[in-house]
């Protein structure tokens, strides 16, 4: 869930109160994760560490996203997300997530992808991971699938360049978001001529090459305000990715977040409550499935 106005006690006293909680997932980027490079940065990493510890949560987490982006034409901009994308991951290392979902930013030409992004995001990857091996971080970086908007290109919405990179690297693996997957499904007149994107009509042979890659699934469902809004446990649409998903994925090795906006509640109290109200209704129905 999106909780970036909380701060880490007010976030950790929500988890503790809502004990059927036991993964959380922490972005690097949200307000008081952000690691300056003040005295303070130390103190965040072992208090966050510590709840994390006393709490027996297993912690996945985000690389930078929100002021960065990999495929900017901008060598500045480049610069300062190789930056703080290498900065997240240290983080997430010293905090104890083994896995870090990666985004792939969005093109400065807005309607489509050109040769040019790739090359930059192909690039970005490697340093990435070299940056890893070198550092010897035990962490898996792990791409997601961004959802297709009418005007707005992605490369990690098509299905051609995600494939592309999991080819090339074996230890990149994947977050599946079953929100983007979704709303890339529906049609909208708007679009531009596309590659496959990973949608409804590709997931399947999509995860019949990379379902034991699939390591980390966000849960939500896309409404008319927002990406990811809550779901509705009785939609086909959604139970049906899911299935699928669930169906693929090494059940033993994979980890489910519901990616709720906090913003669709009254208060965060009664986000979670419903968190965890579909978390159970969710697993009971693909237990039952």
């Amino acid at each position: 869930m999106f909780f970036g106005d909380l701060s880490s006690s007010e976030f950790f006293s929500l988890i503790q109160d809502h004990g059927e909680i036991r993964l959380v997932d922490i972005w690097y980027d949200t307000p008081f994760y952000l690691l300056d490079e003040d005295s303070n940065k130390e103190t965040i990493i072992n208090t966050l560490k510590k709840r994390i510890d006393d709490l027996s949560l297993e912690v996945v987490a985000h690389a930078a996203a929100f002021d960065v982006n990999p495929i900017a034409y901008s060598p500045a901009a480049q610069l300062l997300t190789l930056e703080e994308t290498k900065k997240a991951l240290i983080f997430a290392s010293k905090i104890g997530a083994r896995f870090v979902t990666l985004h792939g930013g969005f093109s400065s030409f807005g309607g489509r992808v050109t040769r040019y992004d790739l090359m930059l995001f192909e690039r970005f990857i490697d340093e990435l991971v070299a940056f890893i091996e070198a550092q010897a971080l035990e962490i898996t970086l792990c791409l997601e699938n961004d959802a297709a908007t009418p005007n707005m290109m992605r490369p990690l919405e098509s299905l051609h360049v995600f494939q592309t990179l999991l080819d090339k690297h074996e230890t990149i693996n994947v977050t599946l978001d079953i929100a983007h997957v979704i709303k890339s499904s529906i049609s909208n007149d708007q679009f531009i001529v596309r590659d496959p994107r990973i949608d409804r009509d590709t997931i399947s042979s999509f995860l019949d090459s990379n379902g034991k890659r699939v390591k980390i699934v966000h849960a939500s469902y896309p409404n008319k305000y927002r990406t990811h809004g809550r779901i509705d446990v009785s939609d086909e649409t959604f139970l049906d990715v899911a299935r699928k998903i669930q169906h693929a994925i090494d059940p033993s090795n994979f980890r489910c977040i519901f990616e709720y906006t906090v913003e669709e509640f009254s208060n965060p109290c009664d986000a979670m409550d419903a968190l965890v109200a579909d978390a159970t209704s969710v697993t009971e129905y693909l237990e039952g499935a």
